[in-house]
């Protein structure tokens, strides 16, 4: 006696199903950011561009008038804002002056420094470009919110990694250079 068996070929039909999960505490990347902006000039456009990236945020149309508010913004909260932004139509001088007096005011070396290059001449772009302490130069309207968040978290990264690369090999580079410097020296004389 044999047995066979047939296998029935069944077809099922696959449905996929779409579902979301979000995060609890997550924050969309569409959402604001709680890092607070310090524009310096009178460009419309930059500084809506700025109001759609920010949840808070200061402009001044001049340096004195900037100067005045960060005063005022670290005696009273001592609150750092998270990007300084300024114009390029403003002078080199004037920017190297705001900055000696940011730096005064506040350790300002893991801030982004970004220039607002919209409407600047060559001749004023090649002169901010030797500043040492700018970050940037860039157009904030060419810029979405996104973008523009995502480029100064970069450049506050950058900053905060340089310090603390800094920090842990700064007593080596500085034995190093005085090391070089006897024996220049010595072979010099």
């Amino acid at each position: 006696m044999e047995l066979t068996l047939t296998h029935e070929e069944k077809t099922t039909k696959k449905t996929y199903r779409h579902f979301t999960i979000t995060a609890a505490n997550g924050t969309a990347t569409g959402e604001k950011k709680k890092t607070d902006f310090f524009y310096i000039g009178h460009k419309t456009g930059s500084i809506d561009n700025l109001i759609r990236a920010f949840e808070t945020g200061y402009a001044a149309e001049t340096t004195e008038n900037a100067k005045f508010i960060l005063k005022r913004l670290t005696q009273k909260d001592n609150s750092v804002p998270g990007v300084f932004i300024m114009d390029a139509t403003i002078s080199s001088h004037e920017i190297e002056e705001l900055y000696n007096t940011i730096s005064k005011l506040m350790d300002c070396r893991t801030i982004p420094f970004i220039i607002d290059m919209a409407n600047a001449s060559p001749a004023n772009l090649a002169r901010l470009k030797k500043l040492e302490f700018v970050d940037e130069i860039l157009s904030l309207e060419s810029y979405d919110p996104n973008a523009l968040f995502s480029k100064i978290n970069f450049l506050s990264k950058i900053k905060k990694n340089r310090i603390k690369n800094k920090k842990q090999s700064g007593s080596r580079d500085f034995r190093f250079k005085n090391i070089w410097y006897k024996v220049y020296c010595q072979e010099s004389i």
